[in-house]
């Protein structure tokens, strides 16, 4: 973390109702604020080959991609 303290591999998020519509772009904020927070991995900055998203279908991982773009 920002203070130097170890963190979980691991970090889930889950959406409030009012944001399922927006999921695609909440998705990819929520990426960029962790990529530009300052987080670390084994004293080195969190990178995009550091996070994995999920899905459960092919059209929900297309959106997310496209909003990465």
């Amino acid at each position: 973390d920002r203070e130097g303290c170890p963190v979980a591999g691991i970090a889930v998020s889950l959406l409030d109702k009012s944001e399922v519509g927006n999921t695609p772009e909440w998705i990819a904020r929520s990426i960029v604020e962790h990529l530009r927070s300052g987080l670390t991995i084994d004293a080195r900055p969190l990178s995009p080959s550091d996070i994995a998203v999920l899905t459960r279908t092919n059209h929900a991982a297309v959106a997310v991609q496209r909003e990465l773009l």
